[in-house]
């Protein structure tokens, strides 16, 4: 075994370990990376721990494995998770690797997050006989969107299974918008009895609050991965609008590109677009909260396909108004004139005219800004969503 290898590493070749009575229940969450656990779901393994539940967590590991253990929650080394195969033979082998260790690892309730692990995560737990599976579905993503011929296979694949999983007691959905809800009861899903909206992952607002003297620098920030569905082509022609109408804002894009995508936007391009003095291209940073406190508003002209976006909760957390497109998921917490400006999809110039109304009404800003905040802290914040997940992923399973 390498050296830096979780020393319970899980693999088909693990023998099923003895279960223990009178524990307390035991979740699995099973996710791709260990980055991703770290930062969307570390907030609610925190609140399940705190009721007194066993967390472990079915991932490939990188960095941030020792973090994960740290945080007293069993880590399990699964690298076939970050290998995403759609063909056949690939998805029946993570599928019979996953079983084999579920069934190696003692659990009460599998929790799969992401698209492909529910499609991967949900068969696998069948196969190896888990008591409960609750799937959280964080936006239907690029396939739901597109209209590829790739994509639209992939959407007819992941409609059947998810008609079929609706046919097993055992396995729960949640989603976190009002079109994903509508979407799994087309089909066959019964809200209340196996599909829950929960809306957002929650969103922690001490870290995130707005800041006690307002930034100077009035940045226009898009946060977030640099992919065509994001938007970015869009918000950088929007930004070249402003500029031949003489408001040369500065629009920064805080992120990099995923080269595993199709959708991943050319490093080059982005770097164009910076010498031509379009947009200001940071990559990726770890200081999003002080980033946001140093800006104007937060924008994000996403396609679609998304629970409920990441960064705009952490934008309205930290009191932004926020600029995005009027689909799924955005539309959950950019309430138009409320809390931001909804625009229409793929329309850089209305994106342009939204960034150069709020940038030009500092009271209209101010007010959607307030507004924002109020919204996550009532409603969107960790303690609210945690509860209501903790509710839904333990309903049914008592202490031995």
């Amino acid at each position: 075994m390498k050296e830096n290898e979780p020393s319970h590493l899980a693999d088909e070749q693990a023998a099923p370990m003895k279960e223990t009575r009178g524990q307390a229940p035991r979740v699995l969450f099973v996710v791709t990376e260990d980055w991703y656990f770290l930062n969307h779901r570390l907030s609610l393994a925190g609140a399940l721990r705190a009721a007194g539940v066993e967390v472990g967590v079915a991932c490939g590991v990188a960095k941030g494995g020792e973090e994960i253990e740290r945080r007293g929650i069993r880590l399990v080394s699964c690298p076939f998770l970050t290998r995403h195969g759609f063909g056949p033979a690939a998805v029946f082998g993570t599928v019979r690797r996953l079983r084999s260790v579920l069934r190696a690892v003692p659990h009460d309730v599998v929790v799969n997050v992401s698209i492909y692990v529910n499609m991967i995560g949900t068969l696998a737990a069948l196969i190896a006989g888990a008591r409960r599976i609750v799937n959280i579905v964080t936006g239907l993503g690029f396939i739901f969107v597109s209209d590829s011929p790739r994509a639209r296979l992939l959407r007819r694949a992941v409609r059947f299974a998810f008609r079929v999983f609706s046919l097993a007691p055992r396995v729960v959905m949640v989603v976190q918008n009002r079109d994903d809800l509508h979407l799994l009861e087309g089909l066959g899903y019964r809200r209340g009895r196996n599909l829950f909206l929960i809306r957002g992952s929650g969103v922690d607002i001490d870290r995130y609050r707005p800041p006690t003297a307002p930034g100077k620098e009035r940045l226009v920030t898009f946060a977030g991965r640099m992919l065509a569905f994001k938007g970015v082509p869009e918000l950088i022609e929007a930004a070249r609008i402003l500029r031949t109408r003489g408001r040369a804002y500065r629009v920064v894009l805080v992120g990099t590109p995923d080269p595993a995508n199709p959708q991943a936007v050319a490093e080059e391009d982005l770097q164009r677009a910076q010498a031509d003095g379009i947009v200001e291209y940071w990559g990726w940073r770890g200081d999003i909260g002080e980033i946001y406190g140093r800006s104007a508003l937060a924008v994000l002209p996403s396609w679609g396909g998304e629970g409920v976006p990441k960064s705009l909760l952490e934008a309205a957390a930290c009191g932004l108004p926020m600029i995005a497109t009027d689909v799924p998921g955005c539309r959950e917490i950019v309430r138009h004139e409320k809390t931001g400006l909804l625009v229409p999809l793929r329309d850089p110039a209305a994106l342009a005219d939204a960034i150069g109304r709020l940038m030009s009404d500092d009271a209209l800003r101010d007010c959607l800004g307030r507004n924002a905040r109020r919204l996550v802290v009532e409603e969107l914040a960790n303690g609210p969503v945690n509860r209501a997940m903790c509710d839904v992923i333990l309903a049914g399973v008592e202490k031995e």
